[in-house]
């Protein structure tokens, strides 16, 4: 029986992971039909972005005009057209409420447009998808990927945002898209035959697409430990469970062990593949045993692929073929192994700082809060209190108020959230809103 619903849910999950159905098409022979990985999308196709050519000079927008980007000799540069933004978003009010930056330094110019990599730039395609709009400012951010002259692609949000001088004024890409290479061209279509959600298709030399929805989503899996639960230990004071911990030059490390006594009686090492035909994602591990001293060149002791999607705060594998992570009790191999990531709150006891350290956290990353408690001398409280921010991406969080401290009462004067992964927000009274405030410090919180 768990293996026919392991099955079922895999067929399920190649139907959603299906990037490009009806997409494939052959280099130099595409269908007339629809626009086959080319620059011009066919006549009947509504265009999400405006396209130029003029002396070697290739100019990208999305549909509305909010950004343009323009490319040169593997050189970008990107300008906002703020007055567009903020008759459809209201841009400078936001801002200008936020009391962590104003309006005045959101800049008319072009910024210099780099990848991650220091790669040159070939092209880029720039629209709103709404899986990947998650920065809450009040108003929606666009997606920006770039396809650079060695066939790989990066990725960036695109919005506007009040700062100073950031490296001369560079905007750089957020990182690679990884396991893609050879990639020609890219599409900004509807997800369905002319219906469904805008995405971006990345089409390789073979015809193939991949939908970056998934493909950003993948990257996830470089960002922390992964926890799968095998079951309660010594009663439930603790959880046996396998951590997963993958690298992003192939390496991965697995344990078997307690989560919370530290104890371990496995430990892998070993390599990992990711193959996406298709655009279906596989991940094909090779693992070894660490303690007995592996050389590499021999057999693995585990050796499996697995079927995979990847988020915020889920990795889940789905065994395809190959040696299982874990055996049920009654030695059927399991087939779907749900990780979370170890910095969640899905078990206890929680790691998040005493009220005193969240406070210590809170003023060395927000100056404006440091200004409140040792220039205006206010107050700083801890109740226990928290704030569901699942909306926009923060989970439930640690509520701290900055106050006057009466003998009788305390007077509420600014309240702050912080996620157990650091990321800290503001409330506005005003607005009756929770904003999103980038801390400077990188430490995690969870």
């Amino acid at each position: 029986m768990k293996k026919t619903i392991a099955l079922i849910i895999i067929a399920l999950l190649l139907t959603a992971l299906a990037g490009c159905a009806g997409k494939t098409h052959e280099t130099g022979t595409p269908d007339p039909s629809e626009p086959a990985a080319a620059d011009t999308p066919a006549p009947d196709t509504a265009a999400p972005e405006t396209t130029g050519q003029n002396g070697g000079v290739t100019i990208r927008s999305d549909a509305e005009g909010l950004v343009e980007v323009r490319i040169e000799d593997g050189k970008a540069e990107l300008t906002f057209d703020l007055k567009k933004w903020d008759k459809l978003y209201d841009i400078y009010n936001i801002y200008n409420a936020m009391e962590i930056g104003n309006a005045s330094f959101l800049r008319e110019d072009p910024y210099e447009m780099k990848s991650s990599s220091g790669k040159r730039i070939k092209d880029v395609c720039i629209g709103l998808i709404e899986a990947l709009n998650g920065f809450s400012y009040g108003f929606d951010d666009l997606t920006m990927i770039l396809l650079l002259e060695d066939g790989t692609l990066e990725y960036c949000p695109v919005f506007p945002y009040p700062r100073q001088d950031l490296g001369g004024w560079e905007y750089h890409s957020w990182g690679k898209l990884p396991w893609l290479t050879e990639i020609v061209s890219l599409l900004y279509e509807p997800d369905g035959e002319g219906i469904g959600e805008m995405t971006i298709y990345a089409a390789d030399r073979d015809g193939l697409c991949y939908d970056v929805r998934t493909l950003c989503r993948l990257t996830f899996v470089f960002d922390c430990d992964w926890i799968y639960e095998i079951g309660p230990a010594y009663g439930d004071d603790d959880i046996s469970c396998i951590r997963l911990t993958l690298l992003e030059d192939g390496q991965v490390f697995m344990t078997k062990g307690l989560l919370f006594n530290g104890d371990c009686w496995k430990f892998y090492k070993g390599k990992y593949t990711v193959t996406l035909t298709g655009g279906k994602p596989v991940i094909a591990f090779e693992l070894w045993d660490e303690w007995e001293d592996p050389d590499f060149s021999t057999p693995p002791e585990l050796s499996g692929e697995y079927f995979f999607t990847s988020g915020y705060d889920e990795l889940t594998l789905y065994l395809a073929d190959g040696d299982p992570l874990q055996y049920a009790e009654d030695n059927s191999p399991v087939m779907t192994y749900p990780f979370w990531p170890a910095w969640s709150d899905n078990y206890e006891p929680h790691t998040w700082y005493d009220g005193d350290e969240l406070v210590d956290y809170l003023l060395s990353n927000v100056p404006f809060a440091y200004e409140m408690v040792y220039e205006q001398h206010m107050s700083a409280l801890v109740t226990g209190d928290t704030v569901d921010l699942t909306d926009m991406g923060a989970g439930v969080c640690r509520v701290v108020i900055l106050g006057t401290d009466h003998d009788e009462h305390f007077v509420n004067e600014q309240f702050f959230a912080v996620s157990d992964t650091g990321d800290i927000y503001v409330y506005s009274v005003m607005d009756d809103i929770w904003w999103y405030y980038a801390p400077y410090a990188d430490e995690s919180v969870g």
